[in-house]
């Protein structure tokens, strides 16, 4: 027999900006309905901005290269000045930069230290990147400890990877009591919001009946939902769990 335990998925801490969280999705242009060229003139007529909301708007714009010329180095800038006054926006951002080399050597530990200013400040993807340089060692000692801490405080604002790499934390008992109950638990909330890695994993936990009753009907469901997103590895597991005899689900 194939042991699914082993299919147990933990995808979270690839070395490149997309391992550590939404990062495209927390550059955005300012919602103020201003355009970049007014914005563009405004800081011309007075001199570079000083305040921080809007230097991370000009930090945006470099990004973005809307209404200047693209450039990741004076991005970097603008984000620094504004997360060095307290921005958690920025803080996170010069974070993402620090992982993926954008305009900047990468920097683990740089990358870490603006993750960890955002975390306090209660940003949940910052929360969530700082629980992964915890877990991963990546600009910080590893510590599964702290990495299970943070992915709490971030799965407690519904992220869903920090919800599902804290289920796996319980189900191994990394930086916590192992604890497949509490696996399950946040293995759900995660799946029900979509997550593929979260729903194979509570279909196996029904398979095998950790920290929940064996039930087949919800293996199957789980499994299902994971190959309606193309999950190779959940139609496997559909196979194996349709053919087990009906006296494996009652022991």
């Amino acid at each position: 027999m194939k042991q699914l335990l082993a299919f147990f998925l933990f995808v979270c801490f690839a070395v490149t900006a997309a391992g550590h969280g939404k990062c495209l999705d927390r550059l955005p242009m300012p919602s103020n309905g201003g355009d970049s060229i007014s914005v563009l003139r405004a800081v011309s007529a007075v001199g570079y901005p000083t305040d921080p909301v809007e230097q991370f708007k000009l930090g945006s714009r470099y990004y973005n290269g809307d209404g200047v010329a693209q450039d990741y180095s004076k991005a970097v800038y603008w984000f620094g000045k504004a997360a060095e006054q307290g921005l958690a926006d920025a803080q996170y951002n010069l974070g993402v930069f620090y992982v993926a080399g954008w305009g900047v050597s990468q920097d683990y530990a740089k990358a870490a230290y603006w993750y960890g200013k955002a975390a306090e400040q209660v940003d949940a993807d910052a929360q969530f990147n700082f629980g992964v340089c915890h877990f991963a060692g990546q600009g910080v000692p590893r510590d599964y400890a702290k990495a299970a801490y943070w992915y709490g405080k971030a799965a407690g604002q519904g992220h869903a990877d920090a919800q599902k790499n804290l289920g796996y934390c319980y189900a191994a008992g990394l930086g916590v009591d192992l604890d497949y109950s509490q696996a399950v638990c946040w293995y759900r909330l995660a799946a029900e919001q979509g997550l593929a890695d979260a729903q194979f994993n509570l279909g196996v936990c029904y398979y095998k009946g950790l920290g929940t009753s064996k039930d087949k009907a919800q293996a199957i469901y789980w499994f299902e939902k994971v190959a309606g997103q193309g999950g190779d590895n959940a139609k496997t597991a559909l196979d194996e769990v349709k053919g087990q005899p009906s006296s494996y689900w009652n022991e």
